[in-house]
């Protein structure tokens, strides 16, 4: 699937899941763009608005989403290809984890992993926690993944979206996820 109007509702559809399920305070944008009422470009725009809104203070939280059948990088925000050690997303497009000059090749085949099950589920994995030890000290990672479907309801790539957090977030975190699974548990699902 060719970066269409297709793709990119698909794509905000991925991001409208993760950020209501592990963001809820990130103000989403109207429906209108998974109705076919917005052209191509204002689909776009509106993509472009919400990836760098995100990634803007206090949140500064990563976006990027990648494609079938390679999981090659169709797009993310400046600051996840700040994280990949690239100057701007334009530079990142078209790379996979695997690329060496990308600084998490070793977990590539994990991230990858993750992403297939999350394409083959066709459904969002999210609160994914993950404790990393660097210079400054121990912080968290707050991953959410979606599927990215086409218009017939298949997956075709995938969405990400992560923040680094310290062990005072983590808590926060962690009573988010257990709102969030006691109302699709209610609910019957998510």
């Amino acid at each position: 699937m060719e970066t269409t109007s297709e793709l990119v509702r698909g794509v905000l559809a991925a991001y409208r899941k993760v950020t209501e399920a592990s963001w809820p305070d990130v103000e989403l944008f109207s429906d209108d763009a998974s109705r076919g009422t917005m052209s191509q470009k204002e689909l776009q725009r509106l993509l472009d608005e919400c990836v760098n809104k995100v990634a803007e203070p206090p949140r500064e939280i990563r976006v990027f989403w990648k494609l079938q059948p390679g999981l090659m990088y169709a797009g993310c925000n400046g600051l996840f290809a700040a994280d990949a050690g690239f100057s701007t997303p334009d530079e990142f497009v078209g790379r996979t984890d695997f690329d060496p000059r990308v600084p998490w090749t070793r977990q590539a085949a994990k991230y990858q992993a993750d992403d297939r099950e999350t394409i083959g589920r066709a459904e969002p994995k999210l609160f994914i926690l993950e404790r990393q030890e660097r210079e400054e000290g121990v912080f968290w990672v707050h991953t959410g993944k979606a599927p990215i479907l086409d218009e017939s309801g298949k997956a075709v790539g995938v969405l990400g979206m992560y923040e680094t957090i310290d062990n005072r977030m983590l808590s926060d975190v962690r009573r988010r996820q257990a709102a969030y699974e006691a109302t699709t548990t209610t609910n019957g699902g998510g």
